[in-house]
């Protein structure tokens, strides 16, 4: 092995570490920003126009057709940022923080919330650390490609091994997510009934 092929085991191996610290600081600072996001009012977020529509059918108290464009709003995909990614889960914060809202209205429970919120968390999470390696591994390759020299191939393995793996993670996160939300809306939508009016 050579010295250039040496610093880039290093570089991968610190890689893998800092990306399991990383883990653990932005799952906790996912859940903390929902917990805050629940906490304000709607008209304290930068809404976008589904959000604004959703705030105006709260007002109304329209809380079914409210309801129906937030579950339409939530964002489960992002590019391959992590500029995207935070404001990815900025938004379904604030699109939670409505429906939270909306429950409280229809006087629901909460039973499924916690579990809501670790797989939002989580998705975060696994989408943050794949566009941190992506973009890690992009940087590591454009330093080489100045220097003439191009990534070993198990260097480059080896990236694709970690991405794949948090694709699959993704993928199956992405398969909960759904199915809880669709449960989730579902019994916010069954509370109280017929306390509901329409304007």
């Amino acid at each position: 092995m050579g010295f250039f092929d040496f610093i880039i085991a290093i570089i991968l191996a610190i890689l893998g570490s800092v990306l399991s610290v990383y883990f653990v600081w932005v799952i906790v600072r996912s859940l903390l920003n929902i917990i805050r996001g629940v906490q304000h009012s709607p008209s304290k977020a930068k809404p976008n126009k589904s959000l604004k529509k959703a705030d105006l059918l709260i007002e109304r108290s329209n809380y079914q057709g409210a309801l129906k464009v937030l579950e339409s709003a939530l964002l489960l995909r992002a590019k391959v940022s992590r500029a995207n990614t935070q404001a990815a889960a900025e938004h379904n914060q604030a699109v939670l923080s409505r429906v939270l809202i909306i429950n409280e209205k229809l006087r629901g429970g909460r039973e499924l919330l916690p579990a809501v919120e670790k797989l939002f968390a989580e998705r975060s999470e696994y989408q943050m650390a794949y566009a941190h390696t992506y973009e890690a591994f992009r940087g590591i390759q454009n330093k080489r490609k100045e220097q003439g020299k191009e990534i070993p191939n198990w260097g480059v393995e080896e990236h694709k091994k970690k991405l794949k793996s948090l694709d699959s993670m993704l993928r199956e996160n992405e398969k909960e997510l759904k199915a809880l939300l669709k449960r989730f809306f579902a019994e916010i939508r069954a509370s109280k009934k017929s306390d509901v009016t329409y304007h």
